[in-house]
């Protein structure tokens, strides 16, 4: 322990602050930081992965690898001194992304429009998810044919993901995407296209 004029050196850092999650991939992300203070000086940065110690390091960043895609985790920091005070530390939730899903059609003929009469045809079912998509057609019910997808009663603990074909618009001054959809349950919260 480091003593100063025969006094004990007890006083733990500032806690970090501004961490920032970047680089996220489906199993790996950079974890950054701001430099804290210390009254003898930070030494270095202890890092946690869901509560566990990961290993420590003296710059303001650190590559998290091996892990889960479509998971969610929580980081921290905590700055220690010389002494092996250790700050309070400080953490945020980073979701790592989806496996990357390669594409059964590149479409590059638009105006494109899908309407599912034919089945999925050049889109797909999510392989993470927990319900599939099925295809119901109605004369009554569309919007863009005789066809729609569904997926039937969703609790907050399901996700029915579903990828389109890639789209090359290099060719076009502007590109528009628009999507229709209704929803029948309340239990279904929220879509997400990304």
């Amino acid at each position: 322990m480091i003593t100063s004029n025969g006094s004990s050196e007890t006083e733990p850092p500032v806690i970090p602050i501004y961490l920032t999650a970047a680089n996220i991939t489906a199993n790996s992300f950079d974890l950054s930081w701001a430099a804290t203070t210390d009254n003898v000086g930070v030494a270095g940065y202890d890092l946690y992965l869901n509560n566990e110690y990961i290993g420590s390091t003296s710059s303001l960043n650190y590559s998290f690898t091996g892990l889960n895609a479509r998971s969610t985790y929580q980081v921290a920091v905590a700055a220690y001194d010389a002494a092996f005070n250790i700050s309070v530390r400080n953490s945020i939730n980073v979701t790592t992304l989806d496996l990357p899903v390669p594409c059964l059609a590149t479409i590059s003929n638009f105006p494109y429009n899908q309407g599912f009469e034919n089945g999925l045809e050049n889109w797909q079912q999510g392989s993470q998810d927990n319900i599939d998509w099925a295809v119901h057609c109605d004369m009554s019910s569309n919007l863009a044919g005789n066809c729609f997808l569904y997926v039937d009663e969703l609790n907050p603990s399901q996700t029915a993901d579903l990828y389109s074909p890639c789209f090359d618009v290099s060719a076009l001054a502007q590109s528009e995407l628009k999507f229709a959809y209704r929803k029948l349950s309340s239990a279904a919260d929220y879509m997400m296209v990304r």
